[in-house]
């Protein structure tokens, strides 16, 4: 997976560094008191930057990504869809089952790997030492969840900043506090990926090949 993978990491720093220059320029719009030409070319380049990566980034590297690890890791997307009947599984509670099949096998009657229906120590037949659980912790379910949640938020706050841009409005200091909040939500968009990734992986550092605890 490393091409998905790859392409993610990039677009995340895309993502990060987006919101980072429009947080800046809000918040010397905000500190300043004055929407001089330069922070607001600042602030609108900032914003246009941003919600561009966040489409690329969830539409074309994120799919990119998880297409591959439905491909070659099907246990971590089972993990992720919270496929389990021991948990509350939030694409199930949301309705969203079908969209995600569409989305990742691109037919929405295709089947999502089961969770429960894993075996348990699958990893120790491969040839590695044993573990008393090679399945990948069901906690990312929520985490990959909250992180695409955000992201979805994040991107229509910033599509309503533009919508103001274009229809030459004032931007109000209740967007600008937003905007200058921006980059740490966007910081934890990327931890919360970033925690679906590693904590996702186990029990695998390679795939099919070393262990984490090897």
């Amino acid at each position: 997976v490393y091409t998905g993978s790859i392409l993610h990491a990039i677009g995340a720093g895309l993502v990060v560094t987006g919101y980072t220059v429009a947080g800046a320029f809000a918040l010397l719009i905000l500190l300043s008191g004055k929407k001089t030409k330069y922070y607001v070319d600042g602030l609108r380049l900032g914003t246009y930057f941003s919600l561009a990566a966040v489409v690329v980034q969830g539409a074309v590297f994120g799919h990119i990504l998880g297409v591959q690890v439905a491909h070659y890791n099907p246990e971590k997307l089972a993990a992720m869809e919270g496929t389990s009947g021991q948990i509350l599984s939030l694409s199930r509670a949301l309705g969203l089952e079908d969209l995600m099949k569409l989305v990742i096998y691109g037919r929405p009657d295709a089947k999502l790997p089961e969770y429960d229906g894993i075996q348990r120590d699958y990893c120790t037949l491969m040839g590695v030492p044993a573990i008393s659980d090679c399945r990948p912790p069901l906690i990312i379910h929520y985490l990959y969840y909250v992180k695409n949640g955000l992201a979805i938020l994040l991107a229509l706050f910033t599509l309503g900043v533009l919508a103001l841009f274009a229809a030459k409005k004032e931007i109000g200091n209740l967007w600008l506090y937003g905007l200058a909040l921006s980059p740490v939500v966007a910081q934890l968009v990327s931890f919360l990926g970033w925690a679906v990734r590693e904590i996702g992986r186990k029990p695998w550092t390679i795939y099919g090949v070393m262990t984490v605890d090897v």
